[in-house]
């Protein structure tokens, strides 16, 4: 637990810094369930991050954006990311460059993304900014099955004082 609120205060103080976006890559295969076939050792952690923000999108927002940021902060993997999730456009974007980077643009959607991966499930905390801004948590559970890794669960909870979604 300290180590997820030490990472979201070191990712809020990278917030004041910002630039261009990093590349992404190709997409991984999906099933028509949004499930991502993996081999039963170690978790798919590309595959993974892209089954939790494909959910989040469907799940979350009420108006998908043109394009949804993911912030790549120090706890995020070493990962590349589909450049289309749920029909959404998606951008990495170097933590310590955001504020530069966003600085002068309106209705910018940024997520945080945190990920506590196992064998056989995945718990994944999304902390969603709306303009530099905190706006709500969403909490997803994926489980594995025989065809990879589906939700189990999600939830969602407004800290900040604002009780709308994104």
């Amino acid at each position: 637990m300290f180590r997820v609120v030490f990472g979201l205060l070191i990712t809020l103080a990278l917030l004041s810094c910002g630039e261009r976006p990093a590349a992404v890559s190709s997409p991984p295969t999906h099933d028509s369930a949004g499930a991502i076939g993996q081999s039963k050792s170690d978790p798919d952690l590309e595959g993974l991050y892209t089954s939790a923000i494909e959910h989040y999108v469907a799940h979350a927002l009420i108006s998908l954006p043109d394009t949804v940021f993911i912030n790549r902060h120090p706890d995020f993997p070493g990962i590349n990311l589909p450049p289309v999730i749920a029909k959404t456009n998606i951008k990495l974007v170097d933590g310590d460059r955001t504020t530069t980077y966003f600085a002068g643009r309106d209705n910018v959607l940024l997520l945080n993304v945190m990920a506590w991966p196992e064998a056989e499930k995945a718990e994944f905390l999304i902390v969603t900014f709306r303009d530099l801004k905190p706006q709500h948590n969403a909490h997803l559970y994926l489980e594995r099955t025989d065809s990879g890794y589906v939700l189990d669960s999600f939830g969602m909870e407004y800290p900040y004082g604002i009780n709308r979604p994104a």
